[in-house]
């Protein structure tokens, strides 16, 4: 499983993600905050993107105690720096295999992708993109997409 890619909103301000932990700092790194959702501790930080120091989303998945072949999957929005989350269940028509990464981005508050890397074989790398258009709570799941890598709009 991979862990959320670092991300600068500013040159001294920025997120990192592990595999169930969130951090910040606002001080070039030499001082970091945990900011993680407090959901994601039996849950794996697949993906996540901040829109500035007060916004942030953050994709995990149920895959880490769970023993089911299907992995729920759940969007957590932050609107305070990390100090409070909300959460929203992606719809169960979207759900990918255990194992899936997500990369998340947004070009302003409500308008939003997330594009899940399936896992397959040495030759094959599909994805599954969904959007937003309201922040966080709905979510409508976009044509299936013939390579799953980042999004960045």
């Amino acid at each position: 499983m991979q862990s959320a890619a670092p991300q600068l909103v500013r040159p001294t301000a920025g997120w990192v993600g592990g595999r169930q932990h969130g951090l910040w700092s606002d001080s070039a790194g030499s001082r970091w905050s945990d900011i993680t959702p407090s959901h994601a501790a039996s849950r794996d930080i697949l993906g996540a993107f901040f829109l500035d120091k007060s916004t942030g989303w953050v994709v995990t998945s149920s895959t880490a105690n769970s023993t089911s072949p299907e992995a729920a999957y759940e969007v957590a929005l932050t609107t305070n720096a990390g100090h409070s989350w909300s959460y929203q269940a992606l719809p169960s028509a979207a759900m990918a295999a255990k194992g899936a990464s997500a990369n998340v981005d947004f070009v302003d508050a409500r308008h939003g992708w997330a594009m899940f890397h399936l896992p397959s074989n040495l030759n094959l790398s599909c994805g599954l993109l969904m959007a937003t258009s309201d922040g966080v709570h709905t979510w409508r799941r976009l044509q299936t997409q013939p390579v799953g890598g980042s999004v960045h709009l």
